[in-house]
C-alpha cells in the first residue's frame, strides 16, 4: 500500500487517557498485545502511530497529520441450510425453492392447492417487501417462462390484500388496472416477470414456496 512512499509513520488505533497511563483500542476490544519501539511510550503523548520499515509502535501527539489507514468489521454470513436446489436470499434469511422432494419438474396448481401444499412442506407461497426480493422470484419467472402463485389474496373480495404469512403488505408492484377484484374469482395474486395481478384463485400456475433458513 504504501511502497515507494516517503511516508514514514500513520496512525493506528490506540489511544490513552490523559489521567491514566492505560493504553486502550478505539474499538474496545482488549489491550492484550502491544509492539512498542525503543524508549516507548512517552508519557505526555497519547496517541500511537506505527512505524512502516519496522512495525515498532510510538506515542505520538494527538494533533499532529498523519496518514492512517481504516479497519472495516464485516459480519460473517451465519452457516445457513436450506434444501437442495432451493436459493438461499441472505437480506431475509430465506429459502426459496420450486421443486420438492427430489421431483423432476415444478409443481402446478390451484392457489389454494399451492397454498397448502407449501405449508406441508414447513413452508408458504411467497411474500415479498421491495424489489430486491421481487427479483428473486423473478429468476424462477424467467427460468419457467411463466408466471407463479405468490402468497397474496383479497380480504373480503375488496382491494384490501393480505400476505398468507402475515407479514406486511409494504410493496405491490401490479400491473396497471390490476389489484382491484370484483368477485371472488380472481382474489389471489400471481407474479409475472414484471409486476404482479390478480387472477382466479382456480388457475393453475407454477408453485414457489419460501421458509427460512436454518
Amino acid at each position: 500500500m504504501f511502497q515507494n512512499s516517503t511516508v514514514e509513520t500513520i496512525w493506528i488505533g490506540a489511544y490513552s487517557l490523559e489521567s491514566t497511563n492505560k493504553w486502550i483500542w478505539m474499538d474496545n476490544t482488549e489491550f492484550n498485545f502491544n509492539n512498542w519501539g525503543k524508549g516507548q511510550p512517552q508519557t505526555d503523548q497519547n496517541c500511537v502511530s506505527m512505524r512502516l520499515m519496522t512495525g515498532k509502535w510510538e506515542s505520538s501527539a494527538c494533533a499532529g497529520a498523519k496518514p492512517f489507514i481504516c479497519q472495516i468489521k464485516h459480519d460473517p454470513f451465519p452457516i445457513t441450510y436450506c434444501p437442495l436446489g432451493w436459493i438461499y436470499y441472505q437480506p431475509t434469511r430465506s429459502c426459496y425453492g420450486m421443486t420438492f422432494r427430489g421431483q423432476k419438474y415444478p409443481i402446478v396448481s390451484t392457489w389454494t392447492a399451492a397454498n397448502e401444499y407449501c405449508k406441508n412442506l414447513g413452508s408458504v407461497l411467497p411474500s415479498f417487501h421491495d424489489i430486491n426480493e421481487f427479483y428473486v422470484l423473478q429468476a424462477f419467472i424467467i427460468s419457467a417462462m411463466r408466471p407463479i402463485w405468490i402468497g397474496l389474496q383479497s380480504i373480503d373480495n375488496s382491494n384490501t390484500w393480505a400476505w398468507s404469512d402475515g407479514s406486511a403488505v409494504d410493496y405491490l408492484p401490479w400491473k396497471k388496472d390490476y389489484g382491484f377484484p370484483l368477485t371472488m374469482d380472481i382474489s389471489c395474486g400471481m407474479a409475472n416477470i414484471s409486476f404482479i395481478e390478480n387472477y382466479d384463485c382456480n388457475t393453475k400456475a407454477w408453485v414457489i414456496c419460501k421458509q427460512p433458513s436454518h
